[in-house]
């Protein structure tokens, strides 16, 4: 399978010329195979995932998001820990209560409608010294969102926040967020979260909530304008993102890119 990443923004001279090495290569094996058997198979080809990178006007104070290697080792059990996909991840890493940082796509996705999202979700690496500051020490997905409520016509910008309580120490742990059983864990921010009773600093809501409340039978239905994983303030956190699952599609976080393996 063919595996192309895109290096991200602000990478090194080195790791851009490993980048094109790589896409070279690929390439070059790509032509071998149309030259031996005439035709080459695309249908199971990842697609490179751009646009994908750090959103700057949503990162405080010492907030870092960044593609790595791993998390990948061995327990003291002996139990071997990787990445549900390849041998990256996305690094999520804040220091104090008051850093944020939010890495994301705000190209991909703008225009679709909210009540597409008929798939979502993520897996995350996370460790005992997190779990220890709070039950919801986690990143969450954030879809930044036109809500289009008829009860706040003038509202133009909200968040969907989507925060799992905490998953298991030392693992990574896949995480649902259609998943109405997991109970309150959505909000809206801002004045879309007063006017839906559904807000972000107070009263959470299930997905099933949330979507009924944006899909308010209008004729204006709720649209996106990008998807984030974000580490939001509350409390110090280390640790990464994979698998991110938005409707058919896979997003694999690589060292140097973002593959999309399409459903």
């Amino acid at each position: 399978m063919k595996r192309v990443s895109e290096a991200p923004d602000g990478a090194s001279n080195v790791v851009r010329r490993l980048a094109r090495s790589r896409v070279a290569a690929v390439g070059l094996a790509a032509a071998i195979l149309v030259g031996v058997g005439g035709t080459l198979a695309m249908s199971a080809t990842p697609a490179t995932g751009t646009n994908w990178g750090i959103v700057d006007r949503n990162v405080r104070q010492n907030g870092d998001a960044y593609l790595r290697t791993g998390p990948t080792f061995f327990t003291s059990a002996g139990v071997g820990v990787a990445p549900p996909l390849g041998e990256g991840s996305l690094g999520l890493r804040t220091g104090s209560a008051d850093d944020e940082t939010a890495f994301g796509n705000q190209r991909a996705f703008f225009d679709d409608l909210v009540s597409g999202l008929t798939s979502l979700g993520f897996s995350v690496f996370t460790t005992a010294q997190n779990n220890r500051r709070d039950p919801r020490n986690m990143p969450s997905i954030v879809i930044e969102i036109d809500p289009n409520l008829s009860g706040a016509p003038d509202l133009n910008a909200a968040s969907m926040v989507y925060t799992p309580r905490n998953g298991e120490a030392d693992r990574w742990t896949s995480f649902d967020a259609t998943d109405s059983t997991q109970g309150r864990v959505w909000g809206l921010t801002g004045a879309a979260g007063s006017a839906a009773g559904c807000s972000f600093g107070g009263s959470l809501c299930t997905w099933d909530r949330i979507q009924e409340v944006l899909e308010d039978g209008d004729g204006n239905p709720a649209r996106i304008r990008s998807i984030q994983i974000a580490k939001l303030r509350g409390h110090a956190f280390s640790g990464a993102v994979d698998a991110l699952r938005v409707r058919g599609n896979v997003y694999d976080f690589e060292p140097l890119g973002v593959d999309v393996n399409v459903g």
